[in-house]
């Protein structure tokens, strides 16, 4: 599994060879889109009280979240086309918007559904913040864990449809249950290595946390063209 994940590293080097420019210009702009949009729950309902107030803000953090991912979606394609040697273009970046996007968002809900549970621990550290049962330290430090540890649940919970993007893009006669189930068959005697494969990239995290997040401009483009040479060699050896 060593082997095999250095091999699609290697293979997503060398395509970002002086097309990282490109990417971190894109990643920038989602940056960008969803630190204003992630203000829309506060100024909106910030003056909402109580329970209703975080079921609220949660709802409206929810539809952001799925815009957001979205525009990630633009990125992947952008890695595919890097992959396949074609131009890559800003413009990709709206590719989720353009192309029939209702398969693309159905896709998204149901995986982001999948993970949906993992949202839960996060109102019970609100509510041991509001209550005062633990210290602003305390908090943060929980929160940040969680989120740590949740970015491994939902890798885990996602894995067998974690190609239906990819194959939405390759096929757009393709429906939205049609991508999950081939995808579920994809990877079939995968999931091992794409999990390895994930997790191969925690350190780099880490290292992306330790640089005030400025390392994740280059680290998650790499980690997106990784994940598309698994696809990629994935069709490929399943014919």
């Amino acid at each position: 599994m060593n082997r095999y994940s250095t091999y699609l590293k290697t293979k997503a080097r060398i395509t970002l060879q002086g097309r990282y420019g490109i990417f971190i210009g894109g990643l920038l702009l989602i940056a960008l889109v969803s630190m204003l949009l992630n203000m829309l729950p506060v100024s909106l309902l910030g003056h909402v009280p109580g329970t209703a107030g975080n079921i609220l803000r949660f709802l409206l953090s929810f539809a952001v979240s799925l815009f957001t991912s979205m525009l990630l979606v633009g990125l992947s394609r952008m890695a595919m086309q890097a992959c396949r040697g074609q131009e890559i273009a800003f413009s990709d970046l709206f590719y989720a918007f353009s192309r029939q996007s209702d398969r693309l968002l159905l896709v998204r809900v149901i995986l982001a559904l999948m993970t949906l549970v993992l949202e839960v621990p996060y109102f019970f550290f609100d509510w041991l913040a509001d209550t005062k049962a633990v210290s602003e330290p305390l908090y943060y430090g929980l929160t940040l864990g969680w989120r740590f540890l949740a970015l491994i649940l939902s890798i885990l919970i996602t894995m067998w449809f974690s190609l239906s993007i990819y194959l939405l893009m390759d096929d757009e006669d393709l429906s939205a249950g049609e991508a999950l189930k081939k995808s579920s068959r994809l990877m079939r005697g995968r999931k091992g290595r794409y999990v390895y494969l994930r997790f191969s990239f925690i350190g780099m995290y880490l290292l992306g946390i330790l640089s005030c997040f400025i390392g994740f401009l280059w680290i998650i483009p790499y980690q997106e063209t990784t994940l598309v040479c698994f696809y990629l060699d994935a069709v490929q050896n399943s014919r």
